[in-house]
């Protein structure tokens, strides 16, 4: 991760949400790589997340070491309301998929004076409402939705230039299913042509609008805020 200090119209911006300017003054703009931890289940949460670009995934990681695929973040989503609220602790594990560019505002010195600001506590409130809700459909489309309609929603989110590469036995354990079961549902996709296989883990999307059609908005985020212009 790499960071930098806030231009004046990033500054403004908070300002829009009521944030004071001595808030304003301790935000930074945080640079994450694919592949880097924006936040770890268990762990304190050291920011209060604004995701200005790129995706990440949210994964649970039960006491048995399973892991499981709550939903993505894109840009829009704020990170960090909940545990703003309860404890600063992390719930869930927060991946990019891609570089990430966030605005974080340090909750050790800022958690206080957020808390006491009315305006910035409705926002927060609509955002842990909106959230709840989406949470609410990401878990009944678990375990409702075919493995099939799950996958492409995984793919549609993560490709990259329409192509999908991952360790296949990783979104297995992602997605609550069995390796052969998965392998059984990408060969589908092949033989439909919407996939063609590259190698083992290397997928060309041959026809990304079947596969969004297959995707009824499993996984989805929501936008708590209006980007920066």
């Amino acid at each position: 991760m790499s960071v930098e200090r806030l231009s004046a119209d990033a500054k403004r911006y908070l300002g829009s949400f009521g944030l004071s300017e001595s808030i304003q003054d301790q935000a930074f703009l945080l640079h994450y790589k694919k592949g880097d931890w924006l936040c770890s289940g268990g762990n304190p949460m050291d920011y209060l997340l604004f995701l200005m670009d790129g995706k990440a995934k949210v994964c649970m990681t039960s006491k048995n070491g399973k892991t499981l695929l709550q939903c993505f973040y894109t840009p829009g989503s704020i990170l960090g309301d909940v545990e703003l609220m309860a404890d600063n602790i992390g719930v869930s594990d927060v991946i990019a998929i891609t570089a990430v560019t966030c605005i974080g505002i340090p909750l050790i010195y800022c958690q206080d004076a957020l808390k006491n600001n009315v305006e910035f506590m409705r926002f927060i409130g609509t955002s842990l409402a909106n959230k709840l809700k989406q949470c609410s459909k990401n878990s009944a489309a678990n375990i409702l939705n075919t493995l099939e309609s799950r996958l492409c929603a995984y793919i549609d989110m993560t490709n990259e230039n329409h192509e999908f590469t991952d360790n296949l036995t990783e979104i297995a354990e992602l997605l609550g299913t069995s390796y052969r079961h998965l392998l059984r549902s990408i060969n589908k996709l092949c033989k439909d042509g919407i996939l063609e296989k590259r190698s083992r883990t290397h997928y060309v999307i041959k026809n990304i609008e079947a596969i969004r059609r297959q995707n009824p908005n499993e996984y989805a985020t929501f936008q708590s805020f209006t980007l920066l212009d």
